[in-house]
């Protein structure tokens, strides 16, 4: 994230500075009059939106030169062509110094040459750095295969290290390996699959193997039928990968994701703070126990992380490693207790967790750790939700799989929502999910 805001505050400093420069070559003065100003910010605006959408910053230097000017010019064309807009909408470009404005604008693309030039070489120097490398086991066969290990066996500029190989030479005893190194407890950022397309149905069977893994699973160089999040061809130095399973919130996508779930959370918190309270008086009164229940769960990457509630059950003792679901008219839930879930008031604690960066507005359900050990054998691709943070409320809930899971099927239909919201990310998915949550998804007769 600071990676990002870094890039961010960069790209608006340099659209504000070249047009307080031009101003001064132009009219040797550095008070601008409003007008200019207010120009100015708009124009800063629209580079942080365009230069965010096509200028990929943390994977700036894994594209060839001509890529990486490619997208400089579209980003700069975009944002100096919502400008020309504006001027023409509103019929005032008749207020600006034509002469300005050309120096204003040849300022910031010298400027913003020089600044990713520069960012070009740091990079290369930050990912050169083993302790900045992302750890990779490569599996595979053939002469691509060999000189991928020898490019990526010591630090580079790339940012990928290989830290494990498997030759594939017999299939039966390349896959037993990598079921060891799972079984062993070994992770990895990336998993590269280097083998042929004539072995399509071993890289099923890999794939099938890393289904509870949280790296990224990246195919080189083709595929058939494969469970597929997110899948795009990307460019590793001068390789070419198929991206089988990746997060939609890399990049600027997760500014944008944790500007809105800061936005939305303390907004929600402002408003709910007199229910709240109102709500722990009667969580205190109808039985003696802490007023919040707390409990791990899997978020991000399987990072454990401890979720908030209010407490809607009377105090118990769980088996060792079990979480039982709660069922209908169960008698370990308190009159309290029962409104509070059946409304959803008893997860409106998790907002904190969502000003805490442990959580998101949107995004999967986070399942009991114990849940998730025994659905992850049954439910494929059921481990993939973990790739971005789970959410209060997500696509699963707002189309009626909310509340208890007790049958297989439930738990396949709503796993196959959260992969969809994989898929098809967007703020404006996110916007319409929560209102569908206010009208509709708060009130529940499956909840228990």
């Amino acid at each position: 994230m600071s990676v990002l805001l870094f890039f961010v505050l960069s790209d608006l400093l340099l659209a504000l500075a070249s047009g307080w420069f031009a101003y001064l070559m132009r009219f040797g003065d550095l008070n601008l009059p409003d007008s200019y100003l207010m120009l100015i910010i708009i124009f800063s605006l629209l580079v942080v939106v365009s230069f965010g959408v096509f200028c990929p910053n943390i994977y700036w230097n894994r594209y060839p030169w001509i890529e990486r000017i490619k997208k400089l010019a579209m980003a700069f064309l975009v944002a100096f062509s919502g400008l020309l807009l504006i001027l023409v909408a509103f019929k005032i470009s008749y207020e600006y110094s034509r002469i300005w404005l050309s120096i204003w604008m040849l300022t910031h693309a010298t400027l913003i040459v020089l600044f990713y030039s520069m960012v070009s070489v740091a990079v290369k120097r930050y990912w050169a750095r083993e302790e900045n490398a992302r750890s990779v086991l490569i599996i595979g066969k053939g002469a691509g295969f060999k000189k991928t290990i020898d490019r990526f066996l010591k630090p580079n500029s790339e940012g990928y290290i290989i830290k494990d190989t498997i030759y594939f030479e017999m299939p039966e005893d390349a896959l037993s390996q990598l079921q060891s190194r799972i079984n062993e407890g070994q992770q990895f950022d990336a998993y590269w699959i280097f083998l042929p397309l004539s072995c399509s149905d071993a890289v099923k069977d890999i794939v099938h193997i890393l289904r509870h893994e949280t790296g990224d699973i990246q195919y080189m160089p083709g595929l058939r039928d494969l469970p597929l999040i997110n899948h795009q061809v990307n460019i590793i130095g001068d390789i070419y990968s198929f991206d089988i399973t990746r997060s939609p919130l890399d990049g600027f996508n997760s500014i944008l994701k944790r500007a809105e779930d800061i936005l939305i959370a303390s907004l929600i918190l402002i408003l709910i703070s007199p229910l709240c309270l109102l709500i722990a008086l009667a969580v205190k009164w109808s039985s003696p126990g802490p007023i919040l229940f707390k409990q791990y769960r899997y978020g991000k990457g399987k990072e454990k992380i401890k979720v908030y509630k209010f407490r809607s059950m009377k105090v118990h003792q769980e088996e060792a490693g079990s979480v039982t679901q709660a069922i209908k008219d169960d008698p370990r839930i308190t009159r309290v207790g029962a409104y509070l879930r059946c409304t959803s008031l008893d997860e409106l604690p998790q907002f904190i967790n969502v000003l805490q960066g442990r959580m998101s507005i949107v995004g999967p359900r986070p399942h009991a750790i114990a849940h998730n050990e025994h659905y992850k054998e049954l439910v494929d691709s059921y481990m993939k939700r973990h790739k971005i943070k789970p959410g209060i409320t997500g696509l699963a809930q707002v189309n009626g799989y909310r509340g208890e899971t007790d049958t297989l099927e439930k738990m396949q239909k709503r796993v196959e929502f959260d992969i969809k919201y994989l898929e098809q990310w967007s703020l404006w998915l996110d916007v319409k999910i929560v209102f569908k949550t206010i009208f509709k998804g708060f009130v529940s007769d499956k909840a228990y």
